[in-house]
């Protein structure tokens, strides 16, 4: 466990949400679960897609980080710590 998620313990989903789409094209919810081992919800995600920080594509039922400053500045941040 890095230490980012020994600092922020309830955040643990949101970061390791965040770091898989970093380094993910198009992934589903079945795939975010699997691969962080947390069972994060829809609700959750389609609401960063309303916050303007997900896209979700409803033919394929997937999501992926959508190009802004907040995400560029988030993943700048973890890769300066080792994230």
């Amino acid at each position: 466990m890095h230490i980012l998620e020994e600092v922020f313990p309830q955040c643990r989903g949101a970061l390791r949400l965040f770091k898989l789409l970093f380094s993910s094209q198009w992934i589903s919810l079945y795939e975010i679960r699997k691969e962080t081992g947390i069972n994060i919800k829809r609700k959750y995600l389609d609401r960063l897609v309303e916050m303007g920080l997900l896209e979700y594509d409803k033919l394929f039922n997937k999501y992926r980080i959508r190009k802004n400053s907040f995400n560029e500045a988030l993943k700048e941040f973890y890769i300066k710590i080792g994230y």
